[in-house]
């Protein structure tokens, strides 16, 4: 996915290089599908991010072979190698196309996000999450 984002007025634009735009059209997308997908999709429902963990305990255990979940602002496509996002309202269009994470980034991801949901409610809470390595590729259709 190239990202078209603008410059922002903190982007040292003048000694921007190549690396940097690889590194921005690497990441964003993260923030743009996976941590708004469980921003919107889940929310603060500690009982639906159980049921989805279950899900992919079931896909990873091969008990089925695919699900798709939606919610108010993505459908999650899953397989047991990966999670496709789909616009819920928008579909596929060139602002929002379909964009394909591992699994393993999906899980990781959505396990964080239950544990910052039992984190006290700070300003100062703060929790980091490292996705594994995969040998997959991020993708975008």
């Amino acid at each position: 996915m190239l990202d078209v984002e603008p410059p922002r007025d903190d982007w040292d634009v003048e000694n921007w290089t190549i690396d940097m735009t690889r590194e921005n059209s690497l990441t964003r997308p993260y923030s743009v599908y996976l941590l708004s997908a469980l921003n919107t999709d889940y929310g603060n429902d500690k009982e639906c991010c159980d049921d989805v963990l279950n899900i992919i305990n079931r896909l990873e255990k091969g008990e089925i072979d695919y699900y798709e979940g939606g919610g108010q602002g993505f459908m999650h496509l899953m397989t047991p190698e990966s999670v496709t996002f789909e616009h819920i309202i928008f579909g596929i269009c060139p602002e929002w196309p379909r964009w394909t994470c591992p699994m393993a980034h999906y899980k990781a991801a959505l396990k964080g996000w239950r544990q910052f949901l039992d984190m006290p409610e700070s300003i100062d809470s703060e929790l980091i999450i490292e996705l594994p390595e995969v040998n997959e590729k991020v993708s975008a259709d």
